[in-house]
C-alpha cells in the first residue's frame, strides 16, 4: 500500500492556459488502479495497492472534454518488502583474551532496491570460515568469537543482515587472519600443496596490482615486473620459536634479469611489523638458475614470528620476475660453548672466553650481523664475557660461529 503524487499540468497541448476540472486515471502495469478529478495546476495524490511484491510501471493519463492527455511515466519502481543491503566495514582483528577474535561491522543504511524495509528490525547471521560454522543468527557488533585450530588456519567471518526468512540481504566478508597454533621449528614449505600456500599472506605496497602469486603447476612463489618499482612482501605463516635460540633460514631464489630482495621478521604479517633484519638488500642475478640463501639469527623473544620476503628492486628496467621455493626454518644445534673445533688459543665454557696459551693475542667478536663486540689483545689468562646468542670470534688466524646460551 501507498500513495501516488502527482501535478496537473496548466496549459494545453497548443499553449493556452488550462484551467478547470480534469479526470485522472492512474494504471499500475496497464491496469486500471484508482480514478480521480484534479485542478488544472494543482497537485494530488492517490492511495494505491498491488498485489505483489517487484517492479511495477505506473501511469497516469489525464482526459478534459477536449480528450486525454500524454501518459506521464515512473517505470521499474520497486514496491512491497525490501530487503536490506549489505553491512559495510566488516573488520576482523584479534581480541585480548587467547584465541579471542574480534567482529566490527557498520548496520545497513538502506534497503536494495527502493521499497519498504525496517532497519530496526534488523538481525545479524555470522558465519565463521573456512569450517563453514554459523556462529550466532543474532550477532551485534562488536561479536566475539573463540576459535583455535589444530593447524594454522586463515579465518575470516560472514555477516548476513536479515528480518525473516524471505528478506535476507547479502553476506559481506571480513579481512582474513591467520589463527591456529603456529607451525613448528624445523618448518619446511615447498609450495606443493594449495591449503599451506593460503596460509602465506601478500602485501602489494605499491599497489599497483602485481604483486606475489603462487604457481601451483611449478611449485613455486613469482613476481613480475609491473610499471613501478617494486616494493612486494610475501609473508610465512607464524612460526613458532623460544627466545635466545639460534634459527637458520634458508631458502631458493632465481631472477630473470636483475632483482632485489631483502628478508625481515616480526609478530604480525605486514610490512611495518618487519622489525628484525635478517638478509639485507641483495642482489639477485642467476639467470634462470636456483640459488640457496642462508641466514642465522638469534629470536629475540618467545612470540611466533612471521617471516616477510621483501621484493624491492627500484631499477625498471634492469629487472623482470623474482622467484621462492623451499623455504625452511631450522634450529642450529647448541654447541655446548665449546669451539667446533680444537683451538691452540682459546677456550669457550659456561659464556667465557678464556686465553690458553702462552701468547697474547690478537682478538675480535662480532655478532652475527656483524656488530663488533670487541677487538683488542688478551694475554694468557684473561677472560672475556660473551653475550648470548650466535657469535662470531676471531682469535688470531681462527674464526669460528659459537652458540652462547
Amino acid at each position: 500500500k501507498g500513495t501516488v503524487s502527482f501535478k496537473a499540468p496548466d496549459t494545453t497541448h497548443s499553449g493556452a492556459t488550462l484551467s478547470g476540472t480534469l479526470q485522472y486515471t492512474l494504471f499500475i502495469d496497464d491496469m486500471a488502479a484508482a480514478h480521480g478529478t484534479v485542478e488544472a495546476g494543482q497537485s494530488t495524490s492517490c492511495a494505491v495497492t498491488v498485489s505483489t511484491t517487484g517492479l511495477h510501471d505506473v501511469h497516469i493519463v489525464l482526459s478534459n472534454d477536449k480528450g486525454e492527455g500524454d501518459r506521464a511515466t515512473l517505470r521499474n519502481i520497486y514496491i512491497g518488502k525490501d530487503t536490506p543491503s549489505g553491512v559495510e566495514s566488516v573488520v576482523l582483528d584479534k581480541g585480548t583474551a587467547p584465541d579471542e577474535l574480534v567482529l566490527t561491522w557498520d548496520a545497513p543504511s538502506k534497503d536494495v532496491h527502493g521499497g519498504y524495509v525496517d532497519l530496526a528490525a534488523v538481525k545479524y547471521i555470522v558465519k565463521r570460515m573456512p569450517d563453514d560454522v554459523v556462529v550466532s543468527t543474532h550477532a551485534t557488533s562488536p561479536f566475539r568469537d573463540t576459535f583455535r585450530p589444530d593447524v594454522p588456519t586463515m579465518c575470516f567471518y560472514d555477516v548476513t543482515p536479515y528480518i525473516d526468512e524471505e528478506s535476507k540481504g547479502l553476506p559481506m566478508s571480513s579481512n582474513k587472519l591467520l589463527v591456529g597454533k603456529p607451525f613448528e621449528v624445523p618448518y619446511a614449505e615447498n609450495f606443493s600443496t594449495n591449503q599451506r600456500v593460503f596460509c602465506y599472506a601478500i602485501e602489494d605496497a605499491n599497489a599497483d596490482g602485481t604483486t606475489w602469486e603462487y604457481l601451483y603447476e611449478y611449485g613455486y612463489m613469482r613476481i613480475s615486473s609491473g610499471d613501478k618499482e617494486k616494493d612486494d612482501w610475501l609473508f610465512t605463516p607464524f612460526i613458532a620459536v623460544k627466545k635466545d635460540k639460534t634459527y637458520k633460514l634458508s631458502f631458493d631464489v632465481r631472477s630473470i634479469a636483475v632483482e632485489t630482495i631483502e628478508v625481515k621478521y616480526g609478530i604480525h604479517p605486514m610490512a611495518s611489523a618487519m622489525t628484525e633484519a635478517l638478509l639485507p638488500v641483495t642482489s639477485v642475478d642467476t639467470d634462470y638458475d636456483w640459488k640457496r640463501l642462508e641466514q642465522t639469527f638469534t629470536a629475540t623473544s618467545d612470540a611466533p614470528l612471521f617471516i616477510g620476503f621483501h621484493a624491492c628492486n627500484t631499477d625498471v628496467a634492469a629487472g623482470h620476475s623474482l622467484y621462492i621455493d623451499n623455504v625452511k626454518v631450522e634450529e642450529v644445534a647448541s654447541t655446548g660453548m665449546e669451539y667446533a673445533k680444537k683451538s691452540q688459543n682459546c677456550r669457550v665454557e659456561n659464556g667465557q672466553l678464556t686465553v690458553t696459551g702462552s701468547h697474547a693475542i690478537d682478538t675480535r667478536i662480532y655478532r652475527a650481523d656483524g656488530t663488533m663486540l670487541f677487538s683488542g689483545i688478551l694475554r694468557p689468562g684473561n677472560v672475556l664475557s660473551l653475550p648470548r646468542g650466535l657469535v662470531i670470534v676471531r682469535v688470531a688466524d681462527e674464526v669460528a660461529k659459537l652458540i652462547v646460551e
